[in-house]
């Protein structure tokens, strides 16, 4: 294993340090901030919520509670088991560039939240990949590009996104789709899927009831 730390810190100091440059000293930390990111973000949450219908609603509350899970529970846990040091602590040359809000590194739960925002958005609606993504690699290149993650840390971190946020989905269109047509039909009538769209429900073949041909 102490290949995959020499690659990691290796990799690191590229990022790190040989990338330097000054105008991206000026515009990478600002993805790197929640605050920022959550001002930029917060214009097309409102519109998914007034215009999207339900589907946009229920998107929302998907995302919220895949990004809470994988930022609250998830990453906490590992982080803490973990217990690996920030690469500013380690490597003395390191070029810090943001503030931390701890002093462990893996996974980068930045990078989690953001890839389980790639992964719940293109369940949803596969064209956000396009949008989705870069932000994701540009946030995930920024934590090692400002000194406080590994490569190691936000690769750890996109897949655990990935996967939180494609389970959380798959897992409440399951439960909906068995309980809520039995426990609330009426609400199940009107929205039979949380993820598919009115146009492909509309458009999937019913099923023939064979008995009555026999």
């Amino acid at each position: 294993m102490d290949w995959l730390q020499q690659l990691d810190v290796s990799l690191f100091r590229f990022i790190n340090l040989t990338l330097q440059t000054a105008w991206l000293n000026s515009v990478i930390p600002f993805f790197e901030s929640k605050n920022n990111l959550m001002f930029l973000a917060a214009p097309l949450v409102v519109f998914i919520l007034i215009k999207g219908g339900a589907r946009g609603r229920i998107f929302v509350l998907l995302l919220v509670l895949s990004v809470a899970l994988t930022d609250g529970v998830i990453c906490r846990e590992i982080k803490s088991a973990v217990a690996r040091p920030r690469p500013y602590q380690v490597i003395l040359d390191a070029h810090r560039l943001v503030k931390t809000s701890s002093n462990v590194s893996m996974p980068s739960s930045h990078a989690a939240n953001w890839f389980a925002g790639v992964a719940v958005a293109f369940i949803f609606w596969r064209r956000s990949l396009w949008l989705m993504l870069p932000l994701a690699l540009l946030v995930g290149f920024g934590r090692i590009y400002c000194g406080v993650h590994y490569p190691g840390d936000v690769l750890a971190g996109a897949l655990i996104g990935l996967t939180t946020g494609t389970l959380v989905v798959w897992g409440m269109e399951k439960l909906w789709t068995t309980l809520g047509r039995k426990y609330f039909p009426l609400a199940w009538a009107r929205v039979p899927s949380l993820v598919s769209s009115e146009r492909e429900l509309a458009t999937t073949p019913t099923p023939v009831n064979t008995s009555r041909l026999t």
